[in-house]
């Protein structure tokens, strides 16, 4: 029997593995990339709250702006997902 993150002692209780950190995938990194999740779906929200307060003005070049923004954030949000979940 094996636990997602620990091996059995001889008696049969699990012993935790050590976490690693940066130089393999470890529980820092994942707990870096959900934290740049959540901040890139952050700023992807802000985006479109102002590119929706520009349209209500009728200020094209802040949606615009906001726009550039938004394709930022999601780039960001999808970088750290893949970081989460990577591809075999």
């Amino acid at each position: 029997m094996r636990c997602a993150s620990a091996t059995l002692r001889s008696n049969g209780s699990p012993t935790p593995e050590p976490p690693t950190n940066g130089d393999g995938g470890g529980t820092d990194d994942q707990a870096q990339a959900r934290a740049d999740l959540t901040k890139a779906l952050q700023q992807a929200n802000k985006a479109i709250q102002d590119g929706q307060a520009a349209l209500a003005i009728g200020d094209f070049t802040a949606y615009g702006e906001a726009q550039k923004s938004l394709d930022s954030a999601i780039d960001a949000a999808l970088a750290a997902e893949s970081r989460l979940n990577p591809t075999p």
